[in-house]
């Protein structure tokens, strides 16, 4: 989201300069940047209503494997400070998959690691990590 106030702030620096004659009269000055600001705005709730209206819905068993797995002193020790999680939408596990299988991607300050684990649910309704099954470094900071 940021980066697309960040592009519509580019673009209308660039449609000022394009449309720098016609902004040399202080009337059309005003009334562009009152109709700039309402698409703006406009731009920007219809972006923030798309944005929560498709975003799925994480399933329990994911949330929680991710916060086990940031957890572990290997991945820890690997990552650095944790900043970003990334992974497909097609990757993600079904509601009652128990076990779990994940597949994710946590960014750190150190490097990026590409991780796939297993996790299951206690008969306390605790989730576990039963092992990580793979963790690639895609990239060292």
């Amino acid at each position: 989201m940021v980066k697309a106030i960040v592009l519509l702030f580019v673009a209308g620096g660039v449609l000022y300069f394009v449309f720098y004659p016609f902004l040399k009269n202080k009337i059309n000055r005003k009334k562009t940047l009152r109709w700039f600001l309402f698409l703006y705005g406009g731009a920007l709730l219809i972006s923030t209503i798309g944005y929560y209206f498709t975003g799925t819905d994480k399933p329990d068993s994911f949330k929680q494997g991710v916060e086990l797995i940031k957890e572990q002193e290997a991945v820890k020790s690997r990552i650095g400070q944790f900043k970003a999680l990334n992974f497909e939408e097609d990757d993600l596990p079904g509601k009652a998959d128990n076990p779990a299988d994940l597949k994710f991607t946590l960014r750190g300050s150190k490097a990026s690691l590409l991780l796939e684990a297993k996790v299951a649910k206690d008969g306390d309704g605790n989730w576990y990590l039963i092992r990580i099954e793979k963790d690639s470094l895609l990239k060292k900071h």
